[in-house]
């Protein structure tokens, strides 16, 4: 398996660290940002907690 690593980017002293992991056939990709405001990252990570029928306040 290949693995590519994205760093995590803008690291604050309070926030969160977003990580996805993606596995397609036989290539694995491991990405993290920093509490993500904008874009894929943000917008998957708010599908997926919105999966989980929880009610949040505010996001990091």
């Amino acid at each position: 398996m290949d693995r590519v690593a994205d760093p995590c980017h803008d690291m604050g002293l309070d926030g969160a660290t977003w990580s996805v992991e993606q596995l397609d056939g036989e290539k694995y990709r491991f990405i993290q940002y920093w509490s993500p405001q904008d874009g894929p990252v943000r917008e998957f990570g708010e599908f997926a907690l919105g999966l989980t029928g929880w009610h949040f306040g505010e996001i990091y």
